[in-house]
């Protein structure tokens, strides 16, 4: 009995955990939507107002990325896969631009590092075939390979977190980036195909 409390205490907290998330991407989806508009006012009104912050947001002096990645530090490390496991894919979408971002600024690099490498093992196939996410795994190739690099010359892991890094870092570049980068060649070598046949039409 105890051991099925424990486990349902654990289920009930990661469900909470991977909720708490959810909301924050939501925050995060319309702060950039208001910038987005704010930013169409501009062209046709330069004195167009900006938009009110979240509440959230402006009350913690926080940006809407930053704010995402607070949430998902105050994961506990034990639940955070679980969480993130439970995420619908389209919150999985927004994550991984956001850990992107995140890791071009250097921030929380070992716990980014963590999630894309899960999510891009666990999403293997709805990431390879969701064109809109081509650039965003691109780039995130580029720069998990770059911070890495330097995070291990400049400042140097703890040395068991740094081996977990190296040796998933190696499985995931080795088995989804050569399989993404693969269907990404072939996509551009059909629409060469289609564009040279328009052409020559």
């Amino acid at each position: 009995e105890n051991e099925a409390e424990s486990a349902g205490k654990k289920s009930m907290e990661t469900v909470r955990a991977a909720e708490r998330i959810m909301e924050a991407v939501e925050v995060y989806r319309q702060d950039k939507a208001s910038e987005e508009e704010y930013l169409e006012a501009l062209k046709v009104d330069k004195t167009a107002p900006p938009p009110d912050k979240h509440i959230i947001l402006s009350t913690m002096k926080i940006s809407s990325s930053d704010y995402v990645l607070d949430v998902i530090m105050k994961v506990r490390p034990s639940e955070l896969e679980e969480s993130l496991l439970v995420l619908p894919f389209h919150y999985i979408c927004d994550i991984l631009v956001l850990l992107n971002e995140w890791l071009l600024r250097k921030q929380s690099v070992e716990l980014c590092c963590k999630c894309t490498f899960f999510l891009l093992r666990v999403h293997h196939n709805q990431i390879v075939a969701n064109k809109v996410l081509v650039n965003v795994i691109e780039s995130l190739n580029k720069t998990t390979r770059s911070v890495v690099k330097e995070v291990k010359d400049v400042i140097g892991f703890n040395l068991a977190a740094l081996k977990f890094l190296q040796l998933d870092q190696q499985e995931t570049n080795e088995s989804f980036f050569k399989d993404f980068t693969g269907k990404v060649k072939d996509v551009k070598r059909k629409k060469r195909a289609v564009l040279k046949t328009v052409a020559s039409g």
